[in-house]
């Protein structure tokens, strides 16, 4: 499930791996330590729903996203801002940075 998420990169995924390692070392101790099957049941539940709520933290690629967004943001105020270019010229040069942002995204997405 864990490798089955979007966006997530090699590393988010191998965090969240770590993190459902630890859930049932946790759980293996408390099922140890039980000392009926009510505890041990418990434990089993305990464990279970942690394991299962561990999930990928996903924000590299979206923080790769959004700064290539805002980079784009500021090339196309600063194309506007280019004296003695035309309207024409400035929408062209403005095509150019809307090819490379998607671009940009197409690699952060591989």
């Amino acid at each position: 499930e864990i490798d089955q998420t979007p966006n997530a990169t090699d590393e988010e995924k191998a965090a969240a791996k770590a993190k459902v390692d630890e859930a049932v070392t946790t759980a293996k101790n408390a099922i140890d330590q039980a000392t009926n099957n009510a505890g041990v049941d418990t434990a089993k539940t305990n464990g279970v729903d942690s394991i299962n709520n561990v999930q990928p933290t996903v924000v590299k690629k979206d923080e790769a996203k959004t700064a290539i967004e805002n980079a784009a943001r500021a090339k196309k105020a600063e194309i506007d801002q280019t004296p003695n270019a035309t309207d024409e010229e400035k929408v062209a040069a403005k095509a150019k940075v809307d090819e490379a942002v998607n671009n940009a995204k197409a690699s952060i997405d591989q």
